[in-house]
């Protein structure tokens, strides 16, 4: 057979790569048995190689989604607590806002 010659018809064609490997694969996870059949597809698949691509785009895409929900989450928290004696005044404190009731009405403490 030559070099040139068409594939014998027993040959199948490589299976692609699953939806969850090429996932696994594109977010860096260890995949066992199966790292060195992935990658090997990837050199060879460009149809393969396009979705790990656009799975790549799609987890960048959620990870500074992800990123800028927590900043804001943070600046929000840290926005709650402007001064020392905000943080701690009484309404943040709600034992202590039932204390100063008890005292207010003349209770003992």
């Amino acid at each position: 057979m030559s070099p040139l010659s068409p594939l014998p018809s027993k040959v199948r064609p490589p299976r692609h790569v699953s939806e969850d490997l090429l996932e696994a694969y594109a977010m860096g996870k260890p995949l066992g048995e199966h790292s060195q059949r992935v990658h090997v597809h990837l050199l060879v698949c460009d149809k393969c190689c396009l979705r790990l691509m656009r799975e790549v785009e799609i987890i960048d895409a959620l990870r500074r989604a992800l990123r800028e929900l927590v900043e804001r989450e943070l600046v929000e928290r840290d926005a709650d607590y402007r001064s020392p004696a905000e943080a701690s005044s009484s309404s943040r404190k709600p034992i202590a806002s039932k204390k100063a009731l008890r005292t207010s009405v003349g209770c003992p403490s």
